[in-house]
C-alpha cells in the first residue's frame, strides 16, 4: 500500500470520518498501490471534511480538460514521495449510474452502503 494512501486512512479515522471503497473491490489492491483509481464514499455532509484532509495530505483536485464533472464526484491526485506514484481518489457524495459518460441514474443507497461497511485487509483496519 502507498504511504499516502496509508496516510489518508489513518486522517478519515482520526477524523471519524464514515466512509468505504464501494465499487471496483477486484482492483482495490491495485488502487491501494496507485496502480488505478481508488473510489470512496462519503456522506455528504462529510465532504468538506474530506477536502481538508485531502489538502493536508497534498492531494489536489483535477477536472478534464474541458471541465465537465460527474455529479456528486471528484477527482483527487496526490504523490506518493515514497515511490513516486500517483495516488488517484475518486471522491464520491452520491451514487450516481449511467452510461459511461452520462451519468443520470441516482440510487438511494449511500446509507445502506455506508452502514454496512465491512473491514477486509489483513490487519483489519480498512473499512471496504
Amino acid at each position: 500500500m502507498l504511504k499516502i494512501i496509508r496516510r489518508l486512512i489513518d486522517e478519515l479515522e482520526a477524523a471519524d470520518l464514515t466512509y468505504c471503497h464501494w465499487k471496483s473491490n477486484m482492483a482495490l489492491p491495485a488502487a491501494l498501490e496507485g496502480r488505478t483509481d481508488l473510489d470512496l464514499l462519503v456522506r455528504p455532509e462529510s465532504a468538506e471534511a474530506l477536502r481538508t484532509i485531502l489538502g493536508r495530505l497534498h492531494f489536489r483536485q483535477a477536472d478534464t480538460e474541458d471541465g465537465e464533472r460527474f455529479p456528486a464526484m471528484e477527482h483527487y491526485y496526490g504523490l506518493d514521495e515514497e515511490t513516486g506514484a500517483l495516488a488517484h481518489i475518486h471522491a464520491y457524495y452520491a451514487v450516481i449510474t449511467g452510461e459511461s459518460l452520462t451519468k443520470n441514474y441516482r440510487l438511494p443507497i449511500e446509507e445502506m452502503l455506508l452502514c454496512n461497511r465491512r473491514m477486509q485487509d489483513a490487519d483489519k483496519s480498512l473499512p471496504w
